[in-house]
């Protein structure tokens, strides 16, 4: 493998931080023009700067092993933020409760909180829709032979879960014998 020069190397850390390639480019010395054009075929298309990308791919794989990063922990957020309940984020009497009292599967999920001038809190909450479908497409729930016409199918597959007390980890492991509608 090519040794990567001083400013591929900067590109690479660069892009590591929050996987924005054009951003990278910048940081690391690249021109406007070539960090716009250039710089997502670096981290995407293995031919355009092989060392590039391998350098790259290597940064991630080191990264997840440090955080101890899985596939099933990804789907397990995953499935958390396609599913939480909402009702969980207020008390007995329907008022908002204090971020330090969330449940910590929602305190995890929570994308921001405002405190309100009467002193209650306003939470913003991921969008489910981006997590569900990510779990459909993972799960194979479009595929043709999946029923990919079947008019609720993600109403069907919570049903599935619900019933059977199985998890997004679990179906996606069980995804060549399934028996769910």
């Amino acid at each position: 493998m090519k040794t990567l020069t001083a400013k591929e190397q900067r590109f690479v850390d660069e892009y590591l931080i929050d996987l924005d390639p054009q951003r990278a480019a910048i940081a690391a010395g690249y021109s406007q023009t070539t960090a716009r054009i250039k710089s997502y075929g670096w981290v995407s298309k293995p031919e355009d700067k092989p060392h590039v990308y391998q350098a790259v791919q290597a940064g991630k794989e080191a990264r997840a092993e440090k955080l101890k990063l899985d596939a099933d922990e990804v789907l397990r957020h995953a499935q958390q933020l396609a599913v939480y309940d909402i009702r969980r984020l207020y008390d007995k009497d329907g008022e908002p409760l204090p971020p330090h009292q969330l449940p910590e599967d929602l305190a995890r999920i929570v994308q921001g909180v405002q405190r309100r001038p009467d002193g209650s809190y306003q939470y913003r909450l991921p969008d489910r829709n981006v997590a569900t479908e990510r779990l459909i497409n993972h799960l194979g729930l479009y595929e043709k032979d999946n029923r990919q016409t079947a008019p609720y199918p993600m109403a069907e597959l919570m049903a599935y879960i619900s019933k059977n007390g199985k998890s997004v980890p679990d179906l996606a492991r069980e995804r060549e014998h399934r028996d769910y509608p």
